[in-house]
């Protein structure tokens, strides 16, 4: 079984969440109450717009395991990420920055829950890894 871009917008319907694909440049996507947005221009494969879908729904089918303090922290120390990563004398790198992003807890949860959905979908997770393979090894021929 391959799970489907489809199905996931079909969670993203059944959970009464609107999806809207515009320009959303720095970001690939985002959630916001009722609805996600995703990057129409740095968006190109069904596997990265599968990637960041379900990331996003993990906001979405998690939110209830955050408290509002913790929400508000992750909030701040987004800023914080986002300035260390725009500030040239930051000695944050942006391996670390990125690290940090992901340990931040609604990251990680959203994370957790896109990983454990996919993991039910192996097939799924052996294309992404095709693709990604793919798109690694024409990134080093191209050097």
């Amino acid at each position: 079984y391959v799970m489907s871009l489809n199905k996931l917008y079909r969670i993203a319907d059944k959970n009464k969440i609107s999806v809207y694909h515009y320009p959303l440049f720095p970001l690939k996507s985002i959630s916001i109450p009722h609805s996600i947005g995703i990057d129409v221009d740095t968006i190109h494969t069904t596997s990265e717009e599968k990637e960041v879908l379900a990331h996003e729904l993990g906001h979405h089918m998690t939110l209830d395991q955050i408290t509002d303090e913790v929400y508000e922290q992750c909030f701040r120390d987004k800023l914080l990420l986002s300035e260390m990563a725009d500030d040239p004398y930051s000695s944050f790198t942006m391996e670390r920055i990125h690290k940090e992003y992901f340990n931040i807890p609604i990251e990680r949860v959203a994370t957790e829950w896109a990983i454990d959905y996919i993991r039910g979908h192996v097939e799924e997770l052996k294309a992404l890894w095709s693709e990604l393979q793919a798109a690694i090894f024409d990134f080093y021929n191209d050097l």
